[in-house]
């Protein structure tokens, strides 16, 4: 009973965070759509995140079929690089790719993976906010919000690999 109140106390205050980074999608019609969306994604999840705790960290950029462009991260060991396989890390609904890294590094799945010797990766699916760029639709368009779960695995999946 204990485990089953800690899950959904945890889902909630996800989600609750969640909802408070989303809160600032109301100034679409600024200039700069992605700044009014997603203050400072300049500074991208290695730079905020990954270095501050000693890692390397590199951001990649993909662009979809259909011009969504994600951003994805890839961390590496403090120490020695390991040769052991690549780990793509998928955030859940509502969440992003810093949902892994809320942790400290000694509790975090991404940075034990990594002081283990793994390739980690890190996806944020279109429309995140490390993920709000397209090749040709502004992020306040409706249309660029025109996608279903259809087209993250049809494209955002197969763009990740």
């Amino acid at each position: 009973m204990a485990k089953t109140i800690l899950s959904i106390t945890l889902v909630i205050l996800f989600w609750g965070l969640t909802l408070a980074t989303r809160t600032k999608l109301l100034p679409l019609r600024s200039r700069n759509a992605v700044a009014a969306v997603a203050p400072g994604i300049t500074d991208g999840i290695c730079s905020l995140m990954v270095k501050t705790q000693g890692y390397t960290c590199e951001e990649h950029l993909v662009t979809t079929p259909d011009g969504y462009i994600l951003n994805l991260q890839r961390i590496s060991s403090r120490g020695p690089l390991g040769k052991k396989s690549p780990v793509l890390l998928q955030h859940g609904l509502f969440m992003d790719g810093v949902t892994w890294l809320l942790l400290p590094p000694r509790q975090s799945l991404v940075f034990l993976l990594a002081d283990h010797g793994f390739d980690v990766w890190l996806a944020n699916t279109r429309g995140t906010k490390y993920s709000l760029r397209h090749t040709w639709l502004p992020s306040n368009s409706p249309d660029y919000w025109n996608w279903s779960w259809d087209e993250l695995v049809a494209y955002d999946l197969p763009a990740t690999f």
